[in-house]
């Protein structure tokens, strides 16, 4: 697995991440149900009775509200970026081998009915996803009265293609968040839905520490690069420090379009955040918070504010 998805798939090990995609975009009535202070990671790693291991996805379970004994959902989270025909097949599998090993460690009691689970697939290629949701679509019509036998197991899935810049804005919402500055098709567009996360973060307080890091890691290492040099196999393998020349070499030709544009607008505050999304840049290029001040006018204590923001 390479890092960029390392890294996307490191934001889905904070439950509060879990919470806003379960809130967001499962869209059913029984999340209100749903006791989001219990919420708790557990192990992905099976191994299947052929003794061949298998490393799973995210999985997390949940209680259900007022209820004297666990209930629990299980969240099976895979991260594709290219069409899987075999993707039902896969997520059939999955959940067979989490109710084995419930079994198997005696989490579930002989006799006890199985838990719920909801197998979650987050799409995140340029094309429309064309793999049947059902495993059950994928097997040929049976004879008559073959068909009570075929299995039947649905996913969830969530494509990013398909979603509305604009109604993930309206959402409050940390992964509509991550969504935005993914569908985003330049840095300029990243940059406000990337600030609003790491604001979130600073308010939420030192508990949100980890969280802030992490999708700091992710945006230096998977979306700015391919932001700076566009959609290419090789912008995918790209490191920050590769690319922080080019970036050096774009910040006087941003400074002037945004001054432009806050001239044009004839709004001061417009200015001034165009300003801030500048020294933000130069700072990430690793130039010194005295010589940012110079060259956008903001004073240094504001450089410096950004600057904490951007390096926790």
């Amino acid at each position: 697995m390479g890092i960029h998805d390392c890294s996307y798939k490191q934001l889905f090990s904070f439950s509060v991440m879990v919470a806003d995609l379960l809130r967001g975009f499962v869209g059913e009535r029984w999340i209100d149900d749903l006791d989001f202070d219990t919420l708790e990671r557990k192990n992905g790693g099976y191994v299947s009775d052929d003794l061949s291991e298998r490393e799973d996805d995210i999985i997390w379970r949940v209680k259900w509200k007022g209820r004297d004994r666990w209930m629990y959902v299980y969240l099976l989270i895979e991260f594709q970026t290219k069409h899987d025909w075999t993707m039902p097949i896969r997520v059939m599998n999955y959940v067979s081998l989490l109710y084995q090993d419930l079994v198997k460690t005696g989490e579930i009691p002989p006799g006890d009915a199985l838990p719920p689970v909801l197998p979650m697939v987050i799409y995140r290629g340029d094309t429309p996803w064309r793999t049947p949701l059902d495993v059950r679509a994928l097997i040929q019509e049976p004879p008559p009265g073959l068909s009570k036998y075929l299995p039947s197991l649905r996913y969830l899935l969530l494509e990013e293609v398909r979603m509305s810049a604009a109604e993930l804005e309206k959402m409050s919402n940390l992964v509509a968040e991550v969504f935005r500055i993914e569908l985003s098709d330049n840095l300029k567009a990243s940059i406000p839905p990337f600030m609003s996360f790491l604001k979130w973060t600073e308010k939420a307080g030192p508990e949100q520490d980890h969280l802030r890091r992490a999708v700091l890691v992710w945006y230096k290492r998977a979306q700015l690069p391919a932001k700076l040099i566009g959609d290419n196999e090789v912008a995918k393998e790209i490191v920050l420090e590769e690319v922080e020349p080019m970036l050096s070499e774009k910040v006087e030709e941003w400074s002037k379009a945004l001054r432009e544009e806050g001239r044009a607008e004839g709004l001061a505050e417009g200015k001034a955040e165009g300003l801030r999304v500048v020294a933000s840049r130069l700072l990430t290029s690793g130039m010194d918070a005295t010589k940012v001040a110079e060259v956008t006018g903001l004073p240094v204590s504001e450089v410096l504010m950004i600057r904490a923001v951007l390096n926790p």
